[in-house]
């Protein structure tokens, strides 16, 4: 099968587009053959090694969520994920809470912003000046620009954070949440950082590839709760570009792979 190959930790130099072994299914495990497949922050962070991404085998493909057709099925399988984990199952957002949502134009957030105000929440989410009228759009109430405001001091008492970001965004997530609140993160802190408050629940959704959170998730998009996010394409060999303008985190939606 083709493939892209990271060769080692560094750049987006260090991908390489060709031939990998095909795959099979061992008892628990299906084969899809990829449609599509995204392009996400973790992903050049894994490139870039370091922490928890330092000692993994290489040549190694990168990628975690993807769209396609099973071609093989393994034993014991006996039923074939997403998101919704982090806003309705984690965080347990209710109506009438306020949520502050951390880079709110990329593919997850702007997934997040429309989900809680589906549930009746008021949504605030950071992003640059470009990407306003694009999470306004998605249902945002209020926007911060990162780059000229300190969300950690304009926003205050909030039930949630939904983070998004991480890195040194972190430690100004806890000085928004009320007593009692609750921070959930997909993307790390600074390694060795600690939780600077013991009043507030620091959570981490369990990701995990199940039926119903595939189908609450067309439920919410036939009854247009929520929308498909902004998609940029790009072919399998360019992966190199894909990684560049991922890591520049300007960007709106998700940047996807067509690999069919």
């Amino acid at each position: 099968m083709k493939a892209v190959l990271l060769t080692g930790h560094g750049g987006p130099e260090m991908l390489h587009y060709g031939d990998a072994p095909d795959p099979t299914a061992a008892p628990g495990e299906v084969v899809v053959d990829i449609h599509a497949a995204s392009v996400n922050a973790a992903d050049y962070k894994v490139r870039r090694g370091g922490g928890a991404y330092g000692n993994i085998p290489f040549p190694h493909i990168l990628g975690r969520d993807f769209s396609g057709v099973v071609s093989a099925v393994g034993s014991e399988v006996t039923d074939f994920a997403a998101a919704l984990w982090a806003i309705e199952d984690t965080a347990r957002l209710k109506s009438g809470e306020t949520i502050l949502i951390q880079g709110g134009a990329g593919g997850v957030a702007g997934f997040g912003i429309q989900l809680a105000k589906h549930l009746g929440a008021m949504v605030i989410t950071t992003a640059s000046a470009g990407n306003h009228s694009y999470v306004r759009g998605l249902g945002a109430d209020r926007v911060i620009d990162y780059k000229v405001e300190d969300f950690a001091t304009a926003v205050s008492n909030c039930d949630v954070v939904f983070d998004t970001v991480g890195g040194d965004v972190r430690a100004g997530c806890y000085r928004v949440l009320r007593p009692g609140g609750r921070l959930v993160w997909i993307a790390p802190a600074p390694e060795g950082f600690r939780p600077p408050r013991s009043d507030v629940e620091t959570l981490r959704p369990n990701v995990m590839r199940d039926r119903p959170h595939l189908e609450r998730m067309l439920a919410l998009l036939d009854a247009g709760a929520v929308r498909p996010p902004t998609i940029v394409r790009y072919k399998l060999a360019d992966a190199s570009e894909a990684h560049r303008v991922s890591e520049s985190r300007h960007l709106q939606g998700k940047l996807v792979f067509a690999v069919r």
